[in-house]
C-alpha cells in the first residue's frame, strides 16, 4: 500500500474528512475516496457511507442494479444521479472480495 493510501486512511480513521485529507495530501477528493473505499473491510462504513451521502435508498438501489448489471458503467448510466463512487462503495460492501482484488472498471 502507497504512502498517501495509508496516511488517507489513518487520517479518515481519525475523524478527517475528505476535503481535509484530498488538500493535505494534494490529492483530488475523489482519489481519497477511493483509498479510503479500497479500505473499507477496515473502517466503520456506516461513517464511510454518510460522508460519501449515501442513502439507504441509494444504497438500496445500487445493490438491486448489481444484481442485474453486468459492470459499474451500466450501473452509474442507470443512477445518473449517484456517482461513481458512490456504487463503488456499494460494491465494496456488498463485495469485498472485489475491494481485495481491486476494481474492474467494466466488469465486477
Amino acid at each position: 500500500m502507497s504512502n498517501n493510501k495509508l496516511r488517507t486512511f489513518d487520517d479518515f480513521s481519525k475523524g478527517k474528512d475528505f476535503g481535509k485529507i484530498s488538500r493535505d495530501l494534494r490529492i483530488q477528493r475523489a482519489t481519497a475516496e477511493v483509498y479510503t473505499i479500497n479500505a473499507s473491510k477496515d473502517i466503520d462504513t456506516d461513517h464511510l457511507s454518510e460522508l460519501l451521502e449515501i442513502t439507504e435508498e441509494s444504497f438500496s438501489q445500487i445493490q438491486r442494479l448489481l444484481s442485474s448489471k453486468d459492470c459499474l458503467n451500466e450501473v452509474k448510466e442507470a443512477l445518473p444521479e449517484v456517482s461513481y463512487n458512490q456504487t463503488r462503495f456499494v460494491v465494496a460492501v456488498v463485495f469485498p472480495e472485489q475491494t481485495e482484488t481491486g476494481f474492474d472498471n467494466t466488469t465486477f
